[in-house]
């Protein structure tokens, strides 16, 4: 080992071990009862210290900063961590989620209630509901349908481009309210 190397470690180790007691008694206090796990804790800083800082340690008093920062981050990852294992393990949804059935690859999955009304919609129910739409709404949704961008269909209508996402959201709120009439039977 080059001496040079051994003269950073060894100030990192120096710098480490006096800001020891100071890191363990800040790891107690955040853990309350779990402050048995405040030495992992510390030592996790050490290790990050030790990767961070390869040449020396960095001077007083950033070297305190950094140790107190990086252990205070460590305590507080593994803080939301339990929080989120706590929120999951008390979610009411959780056993639904997992006493799904497993469905194999290769099964086919019966039709949605989407999939089995589209069935039932013609290309002329289709072609009629199109042809409802407004003057305003009807080139927008046939330049979305053929492909172009929100901004395209702005520059080819001459208008904004939220105008152009808006009128195609209008357009498809009014397909689907003609196209379940026409499946109540309200045209047909």
């Amino acid at each position: 080992m080059d001496p040079g190397d051994r003269g950073g470690a060894g100030e990192l180790e120096a710098a480490f071990l006096a800001h020891r007691v100071t890191l363990l008694h800040h790891a107690q206090n955040f853990l309350g009862p779990r402050s048995a796990d405040a030495q992992d804790f510390v030592q996790d800083t050490m290790e990050r210290f030790v990767a961070a800082f390869p040449g020396g340690p960095p001077p007083e008093p950033r070297c305190t900063g950094w140790l107190m920062t990086t252990l205070t981050h460590l305590l507080i990852s593994e803080w939301r961590k339990q929080s989120v294992r706590r929120r999951s393990m008390a979610d009411p949804t959780l056993p639904l989620a997992t006493s799904q059935p497993v469905v194999a690859l290769d099964s086919v999955r019966p039709p949605t209630a989407v999939e089995k009304a589209l069935e039932n919609i013609t290309s002329e129910d289709f072609s009629r509901a199109v042809g409802s739409l407004s003057r305003k709404l009807r080139p927008v949704y046939e330049l979305h349908t053929a492909g172009r961008s929100h901004a395209e269909i702005a520059d080819s209508l001459g208008i904004s481009v939220l105008a152009a996402r808006k009128r195609l959201h209008d357009a498809r709120l009014h397909l689907r309210k003609q196209l379940q009439l026409d499946l109540a039977g309200g045209t047909r």
